[in-house]
């Protein structure tokens, strides 16, 4: 059966381009995986990072450069954990749902084919066996429209869709040809919304990391005032300041011969 694209409608220019200045098309511009800059500040920001970076800086600072290299732990640490959440994040940004970049639609009674972002609101889009729904819609024609929906419900056999049958993005016509019309597009239809759940960023609890976080947490607590009585006892013994950070005034009396006498 060959439908007549006159009996279908369709929208007009005008129509279409009213709904894409409302934004009510097919576009995805609302961005669900974590950001760069706040995979950068997690990583970097860290007690770990801040009880080694202050350490790191004193033994910098003071030009001990051998009790400085435990700064390339620190270093590389947090690269490895910035790598490893940028290459999840590209995989994450990659999942999708939707993956046909053409769609059939019935514009100023004629079939014309777009790209899948380009469908709007209202539109009338054409189906046939193999083709994906782009969006979500409510069926105006069918002659033996069967779909799959496995991605979405895990169900295996096709379901056959009638004239006012409702159609979900993401599934998958499979037999037959129809007709439907967009009801949700973009950022509402249901492929999407599944995908921006999937894609949505939770810091998951883990019993090992609370503890190991609360203990990093009390170390540093606990070493603001240890480091203050060691520095006080070391600036108060060393010749100078550098030697009182450094500690090494300690290790150069230790190759003093013991028979030296002062």
């Amino acid at each position: 059966m060959a439908f007549d694209p006159a009996e279908l409608g369709g929208l007009s220019a005008r129509e279409v381009a009213e709904r894409i200045a409302a934004h009510q098309d097919n576009a995805v511009r609302q961005r669900t995986s974590r950001p760069l800059s706040a995979i950068i500040v997690s990583n970097v920001f860290t007690w770990f990072n801040l009880l080694l970076g202050v350490l790191f800086v004193l033994m910098v600072v003071f030009g001990s450069w051998r009790d400085a290299l435990f700064g390339v732990v620190l270093v590389l640490n947090t690269l490895i954990g910035i790598g490893q959440e940028l290459r999840a994040k590209v995989t994450l940004d990659r999942l999708t749902l939707i993956s046909a970049p053409k769609a059939r639609v019935v514009r100023e009674g004629a079939v014309v084919e777009i790209a899948v972002e380009e469908v709007v609101l209202d539109d009338v889009v054409l189906l046939q066996a193999g083709d994906q729904v782009v969006a979500d819609g409510d069926a105006i024609a069918s002659d033996g429209l069967e779909l799959d929906e496995s991605l979405l419900t895990g169900e295996a056999a096709t379901v056959l869709k009638q004239k006012g049958d409702r159609v979900m993005s993401g599934t998958f016509a499979v037999a037959g040809a129809g007709a439907f019309v967009a009801t949700h597009v973009g950022e509402k239809a249901y492929a999407q919304c599944i995908t921006a759940e999937t894609k949505r960023f939770t810091r998951m609890r883990s019993d090992v990391l609370d503890g190991i976080d609360t203990i990093l947490k009390a170390v540093g607590i606990v070493l603001v005032p240890a480091a203050l009585l060691m520095g006080w006892s070391q600036l108060r013994n060393a010749p100078d300041v550098s030697a009182g950070v450094t500690g090494s005034w300690r290790r150069s009396w230790r190759w003093f011969p013991r028979d030296w006498c002062f």
